[in-house]
């Protein structure tokens, strides 16, 4: 009995023993069990793989006291693989909620995640007061960056400036109510 190859085959470069093995435990699976959320066709393809993997991993480990044949302690180990995965994927699964569906329709609801809405406006409130201050002049920049980000008093950078603190002050709230106006621009347009 000879083996077809596939161009992915996953079992075709092992042993003929090997391989009927893997098949063999592969083709159990299928029939048994199923992981949830997997159709039947990925389950085989994956069986199939994760069987190669455990038969040419118990043939590196098969010795004559095992009492039994290579092709058999490798059919066991690949079965035992394939339960392991599939207990693994159903243990994931069963921590994932479903999506709520709609009684009448059976289709989903779509739910509103606060915490990614929440998320997404903090960005994007982020990302339009970026776009404001880059309209600013340089100077105008620099003054928001030393008095409001880094805190440095008015006084300070009016002296360096070389102004009084006063226009300084209304300099600075000039600029509060130009980025404001460009925020509620941004706002409106969106």
């Amino acid at each position: 009995m000879e083996m077809s190859l596939s161009p992915c085959d996953p079992v075709g470069d092992l042993p003929f023993d090997l391989q009927r093995a893997a098949r063999m435990a592969a083709a159990y699976a299928r029939r048994h069990y199923r992981p949830p959320a997997y159709s039947a066709d990925y389950w085989g393809q994956e069986s199939l793989q994760i069987a190669a993997l455990a038969v040419w991993r118990a043939a590196e480990h098969y010795t004559p006291q095992h009492g039994v044949s290579r092709e058999l302690y490798a059919y066991l180990c690949a079965r035992r693989a394939l339960y392991k995965e599939y207990e693994r994927l159903c243990q994931l699964y069963e921590r994932e909620t479903p999506f709520p569906t709609d009684p009448e329709t059976g289709a989903e609801i779509e739910v509103e995640d606060r915490t990614a809405c929440d998320a997404v406006a903090s960005l994007l409130c982020w990302d339009a007061l970026a776009r404001a201050l880059e309209r600013l002049e340089a100077t105008d920049l620099w003054l928001v960056e030393q008095v409001w980000m880094l805190e440095r008093s008015q006084l300070a950078a009016a002296r360096e400036l070389g102004v009084s603190q006063p226009t300084l002050s209304r300099r600075l709230e000039r600029i509060r109510k130009q980025l404001r106006a460009w925020l509620e621009e941004t706002t409106t347009e969106a």
